[in-house]
């Protein structure tokens, strides 16, 4: 599952833009990570096993350069209205148009 951030940080890297993405979520889940990061280094020091470690440390890493991204990349986000709403607008201005046809 680690693996699943990379699309996204490559993605988010290469267009710098953030627009849809919530700060609330990579930072909830980073502090998420974190503790479960803080067991994972308590199981090691209990019983030595250190698989479960390094996952935990890799998937915070990478959430952490999500939310570092999303942070950084925000700021250059460009409002971009919902691809609906355009869909309706348009949509609307067609019927009226093709109405003052009729009327007309």
């Amino acid at each position: 599952m680690t693996i699943c951030y990379l699309p996204q940080i490559r993605k988010t890297y290469v267009i710098k833009d953030v627009n849809g993405m919530s700060v609330l979520f990579w930072l909830s889940l980073n502090v998420a990570l974190i503790f479960m990061l803080v067991n994972a280094i308590m199981i090691f020091i209990k019983f030595g096993t250190w698989g479960t470690m390094i996952t935990e440390a890799l998937n915070e890493a990478l959430a952490l350069i999500m939310l570092i991204m999303v942070l950084k990349y925000r700021k250059n986000s460009s409002y971009v209205v919902p691809q609906a709403l355009i869909t309706a607008e348009w949509l609307k201005q067609k019927f009226n148009e093709e109405n003052d046809k009729r009327q007309g």
